[in-house]
């Protein structure tokens, strides 16, 4: 049982590792925008992503609270 618990934990941490590898990925990328302006639409996009990405986060720390 204990076994299990830890194959569990590490594949968790994978995942979450994936999860911020990819969000600094998107946020390396973001960086090259926010040197040029942008359409107003383009922006409201970038807004609307980085809702998502903080949404993202919230869910992931409320999962590592209850495990």
């Amino acid at each position: 049982m204990l076994s299990s618990q830890a194959a569990k934990d590490v594949t968790n941490s994978e995942m979450l590792a994936d999860i911020f590898s990819r969000i600094e990925k998107f946020f390396k990328r973001l960086e090259m925008y926010a040197e040029v302006p942008l359409p107003e639409t383009t922006t409201s996009i970038v807004v609307e992503i980085m809702v998502e990405v903080v949404v993202i986060l919230q869910l992931m720390t409320k999962e590592i609270k209850q495990n």
